[in-house]
């Protein structure tokens, strides 16, 4: 049980995470498990960490393109909406 709420928490904090800071640790858990000194336990929870924050920063680049998308319909007219808003 104390493990699902750390991974509760864990997703709450990286949904609060810009792209840069995302894919940085991302990045950091990839190297961390190229360099092969970790327990298989850890590198599974690694693991599990890279892919939150490749998942995260997907979301965000998704959402930036379905923005430009918008921009472009609109002739470079933008109006924020309230899916904007949530994910900023």
């Amino acid at each position: 049980m104390k493990k699902v709420k750390q991974n509760a928490m864990e997703f709450a904090d990286i949904a609060q995470t810009s792209f840069e800071e995302a894919f940085a640790q991302a990045q950091t858990a990839v190297e961390q498990l190229e360099g092969g000194e970790v327990s298989l336990q850890e590198s599974i929870d690694l693991f599990e960490k890279g892919m939150r924050y490749i998942a995260h920063c997907s979301e965000l680049l998704n959402s930036a393109e379905l923005r430009i998308e918008l921009l472009e319909k609109k002739g470079g007219e933008y109006t924020r909406t309230a899916h904007d808003v949530a994910t900023e």
